[in-house]
């Protein structure tokens, strides 16, 4: 009985292991989908952030364009500052 016990763990295990590798798969998949799509726009799917209601338990999305911008570019405002350095934000 304990090793029939044991081996059907090992296989709920194991099965739940293959699902969530099955799982990620897809979404990374479906993340390249929707980056092809959106990057015609000038967008990615990392632009957009579910954010869940604790009241209601529904979600919301948020388009956060600026904030990924500002943490993967550079940006430059044209010419230097006053003290000669440049001002350009990284």
């Amino acid at each position: 009985m304990t090793s029939y016990r044991s081996k059907r763990q090992e296989l709920a295990k194991r099965i739940d292991e293959r699902n969530e590798k099955l799982k990620q798969e897809m979404l990374g998949k479906l993340k390249e989908v929707g980056n092809k799509i959106l990057g015609k726009f000038g967008m990615s799917v990392d632009n957009f952030k579910m954010v869940q209601d604790p009241a209601t338990g529904g979600y919301s999305i948020k388009y956060e364009k600026w904030l990924y911008l500002l943490q993967t570019q550079e940006f430059c405002f044209g010419g230097t500052g006053i003290d000669g350095k440049s001002s350009c934000i990284s």
